[in-house]
């Protein structure tokens, strides 16, 4: 039976190969020990960077600097505070927090003529941008209406709203008669989108009694004396949400629209 004789040349490598093989599987092994026991052993100092330090010529520190137009919260509404408690409102108002955000809102000066217009807008905005929650809206519109006092100055900010909104939208007519671009298709929709939410809030503040039926008569004769195509959808949208509620008490009024 021969026997392999050893390599002379090969006996450094494979000593060499052995050491760092035997080097590896003690830090595996320490590292395994680490996943066991956690951080409990000493994982060693790191090793500090270099530290800066600042001349200023004075010991005390120095100065942080300001822009000349710092941020302010609702410094453009004029009363930050009840603004702010009112969005916060109506940010959290569910079917569940209806009642304890309704006597929160109730404690607010809303009668004063300082704050209720900018109040009142905050309302209209969140409602027409929100359609989903317009019925939640208004209800807490009606209860507030009742025990504050403010349903007339309510009707007459709609009504103002309504104007306002629908006027915007007309002007699109115009606008589109020109050379067209993404940006104003955009804002074109973006207008339809918001004067649909206002008249599906409409609606339904007719549905718990705030707009009565003449007012909504009013709107939708006034939709369809302009016919053209964006008013004749705003008509069949407000007849779609207010036109069952509106026939119990106008029904030949409703007639009047479908035969038109």
């Amino acid at each position: 039976m021969k026997t392999r004789q050893k390599d002379p040349k090969r006996e450094p490598f494979i000593s060499h190969f052995l050491s760092l093989h035997c080097k590896q599987t003690r830090i595996s092994s320490h590292r395994n020990l680490r996943s066991f026991t956690g951080r409990k052993q000493p994982i060693g100092k790191m090793p500090e960077g270099p530290s800066m330090t600042i001349d200023n010529g004075s010991d005390s520190p120095p100065s942080l600097r300001r822009c000349d137009n710092p941020w302010k919260r609702n410094a453009q509404h004029g009363q930050s505070e009840v603004y702010r408690r009112m969005l916060g409102i109506l940010n959290r108002v569910t079917e569940q927090s209806l009642t304890i955000l309704l006597e929160q809102a109730q404690e607010l000066p809303l009668s004063d003529p300082d704050h209720l217009p900018h109040v009142l807008a905050l309302l209209l905005d969140k409602a027409q941008d929100e359609p989903l929650f317009a019925p939640i809206y208004a209800r807490m519109c009606r209860d507030l209406a009742a025990r504050v006092g403010i349903q007339d100055d309510l009707t007459a900010a709609c009504e103002s709203h309504f104007t306002e909104s629908y006027n915007l939208l007309l002007q699109y007519a115009d606008i589109l008669e020109g050379p067209i671009s993404s940006q104003v298709i955009h804002e074109e929709i973006l207008a339809r989108k918001k004067f649909v939410g206002h008249l599906k809030f409409m609606s339904e503040l007719h549905k718990v009694g705030v707009m009565s039926s003449n007012q909504v008569v009013a709107m939708a004769e006034t939709l369809l004396e302009h016919g053209d195509d964006r008013s004749l959808e705003g008509l069949c949208r407000l007849l779609s949400f207010s036109g069952l509620a509106l026939s119990r008490t106008n029904e030949r009024a409703v007639y009047s629209f479908l035969i038109s």
